[in-house]
């Protein structure tokens, strides 16, 4: 039995633009490994180096979007798997979750934050949908979480 629900999708209208992500707690991350972001309404992702084109293309690529499934310990987009290595990414799983239950639409776009190196983005799910001067709306994305990503709860 699993939980399933639309991500709502946005583009930015020109390249490298987006939103400040805002107020945040950080979970701390391994080296090389997604660093969550956690904040009012709204879960992020720093993805590393290796990941981050494929990724960014599996999510925010135009045209047919793949399925999102969130795992026990992964999460899967398209051909992309993303194990989660430690706890802090399993919070970040479980937050997920929790805002996906939470929420009466869930949002998929890209913003940034100046704390982190210039050209960082975050991939970004909130509750709220991003400001229109920025975005347009994309084809939306199912994401689907198994009964057992919430067995830690």
């Amino acid at each position: 039995m699993s939980h399933a629900k639309t991500l709502r999708r946005y583009a930015a209208f020109f390249r490298g633009w987006c939103q400040a992500f805002g107020e945040h707690e950080s979970q701390s991350h391994e080296a090389d490994a997604i660093r969550w972001l956690i904040g009012d309404d709204q879960v992020g992702m720093i993805v590393p180096d290796r990941l981050r084109k494929a990724l960014y293309k599996e999510i925010l690529g135009k045209g047919q979007a793949p399925e999102l499934v969130l795992y026990d310990q992964s999460f899967q987009v398209g051909e992309v798997n993303c194990e989660c290595v430690n706890d802090h990414a399993w919070n970040g799983l479980r937050q997920l979750h929790a805002l996906s239950q939470q929420a009466r639409e869930l949002h998929l776009f890209l913003t940034y934050h100046i704390i982190y190196p210039a050209g960082t983005r975050i991939i970004t799910f909130a509750s709220k949908g991003p400001l229109g001067l920025f975005y347009k709306e994309i084809e939306p994305m199912r994401m689907r979480i198994s009964v057992s990503a919430v067995s830690g709860e």
